[in-house]
């Protein structure tokens, strides 16, 4: 059985906290659709360069334009998003 996922305002605000401490730049969540990845939720990339690829999960992965200073605290981010994604809407 498939677990029910959202996207909510708090998601965007931590995501907005992590692009500003952690300097990421664009940074956004995408949702895997077969062989390809699907933009979920998030800010657009600032620069053009290859995004930096995060998995949190099977069906979902962050992408950022520079994880230099993300990965120190990955594993913590890691949980909160995927409690984020896929909390309860009661």
């Amino acid at each position: 059985m498939e677990r029910e996922t959202f996207s909510s305002d708090v998601m965007l605000d931590f995501l907005k906290e992590i692009k500003g401490k952690y300097q990421t730049g664009g940074i956004w969540i995408s949702k895997r659709l077969g062989r390809r990845w699907s933009f979920y939720i998030g800010f657009e990339p600032e620069l053009t360069s290859p995004p930096c690829f995060l998995e949190i999960d099977n069906d979902f992965a962050l992408f950022c334009e520079d994880d230099t200073l993300l990965r120190k605290d990955w594993e913590l981010i890691r949980t909160k998003l995927r409690e984020m994604l896929y909390e309860s809407r009661t």
